[in-house]
């Protein structure tokens, strides 16, 4: 890498921004940026501190925000994340693909300070930011690299709003996060989000993107969170037979046909061969508006259910 002396930086600061901006300048400044040597990585970035943003909206400009990223120290690190941070509505901190790229590229500096900070604007907004397609990707950045009081405070308030967040076509992967990552976790504080669960169940499993966040806890709890699930399904009067035939449901209930006893699955077999039944009787009285033929649709679960039965030991 060549030396980079004063007078190169005396000559070049006045005009830093330009310059930055520039096809060929931005890497000019970024190879001096590289050098890490600390007067010159200070002198740069007080020049450009108050245009960051601005830098980074360029399309040359934000290799060099980019690189000012990985060499200032955690100070102007928080100094970089505070312009790009909106005090009276975090949620507009973010709008774009690149603005979520640069608050990941902070966060994977791991400077405990900036990422306190980051953590205290989500926890103020949790339920909103979850579902939200920039910051979505930003808190899955931000859960590993925190600290762990900071990991239970989301926990928590993951855990408070569970159904609102598990509906989300973003917000559920939130949820799944929590429940796949455990490891060094406490027990107590991991069967929270199961407690969170209980009565919302059939309800999820029927949802878009809730029906994830079941499937999700029946793989990945033990077998007593995953027996709660099951067993909140079957106490249901018609939650086995419904969710078999709801085009989301159905998933959930493919999850647990192997934890179901045999009992259980020849009940389940006799109520979908009974709807297919009906459902064939329906159409042959020719009404067209309540009477339309499903029985194609119970096929499939029907031989699955069929063949874990058969397999069954009696």
């Amino acid at each position: 890498m060549p030396e980079y002396n004063d007078k190169l930086l005396d000559a070049i600061v006045p005009n830093l921004l330009d310059i930055s901006t520039n096809k060929y300048g931005n890497y000019l400044i970024r190879e001096i940026l590289k050098s890490k040597e600390k007067n010159k990585v200070d002198r740069i970035f007080s020049k450009l501190k108050g245009h960051i943003k601005e830098l980074y909206n360029d399309e040359c400009g934000k290799y060099v925000v980019q690189e000012l990223i990985k060499q200032v120290d955690e100070v102007q690190l928080e100094e970089i994340l505070d312009e790009f941070i909106d005090n009276n509505n975090f949620e507009k901190s973010i709008n774009c693909e690149n603005e979520k790229l640069l608050f990941i590229k902070i966060i994977k500096r791991q400077a405990k300070n900036v990422i306190d900070k980051i953590c205290e604007k989500i926890l103020n907004s949790f339920v909103t930011v979850c579902d939200n397609i920039y910051f979505n990707e930003v808190i899955k950045a931000l859960l590993p690299n925190c600290s762990e009081s900071n990991y239970d405070l989301m926990f928590i308030k993951c855990c408070d709003n569970i159904y609102e967040i598990s509906k989300g076509r973003y917000g559920h992967s939130i949820v799944s996060f929590f429940i796949k990552n455990k490891k060094g976790r406490n027990i107590n504080l991991l069967n929270k989000i199961y407690e969170s669960l209980k009565g919302k169940v059939y309800m999820l499993s029927k949802e878009e993107f809730g029906t994830y966040v079941i499937q999700d806890a029946i793989v990945y709890g033990n077998p007593n969170q995953r027996n709660q699930i099951i067993d909140e399904i079957k106490n249901n009067k018609f939650g086995l037979v419904n969710l078999s035939k709801h085009k989301k449901g159905r998933f959930v209930i493919h999850k647990i046909l192997i934890y179901l006893d045999r009992e259980t699955l020849g009940y389940l077999l006799y109520k979908l061969n009974e709807e297919k039944h009906n459902s064939k009787q329906n159409k042959n009285k020719g009404d067209d508006n309540n009477n339309k033929d499903y029985s194609k649709h119970f096929n499939p679960i029907i031989s699955e259910i069929q063949t874990i039965f058969n397999n069954k030991s009696k």
